[in-house]
């Protein structure tokens, strides 16, 4: 399969990015809104979260929140530099 192609950078200031800037799609939503992402995911990778969430303090969505949040945050930081 082949990936899709990736998009061209936006100019983002670091300063609009840091303040919330209002051109942003996040710049106004809700916290307490939650949406549902439907994932799907090979075999071999279900049955490793699901061996680290009976062998740590993690749910399976605690653990992918926050690997996603993280993922989330430094590709951010990519597109603002």
């Amino acid at each position: 399969m082949k990936k899709p192609p990736i998009p061209k950078k936006r100019n983002l200031s670091e300063d609009g990015f840091i303040q919330g800037d209002s051109n942003l799609p996040w710049a106004n939503a809700n916290e307490r809104v939650v949406k549902s992402f439907n994932l799907r995911l090979p075999e071999p990778v279900h049955l490793k979260l699901q061996y680290i969430a009976e062998n740590t303090p993690y749910s399976i969505h605690g653990f992918i929140m926050e690997a996603v949040e993280e993922a989330i945050e430094q590709e951010l930081k990519k597109l603002i530099n």
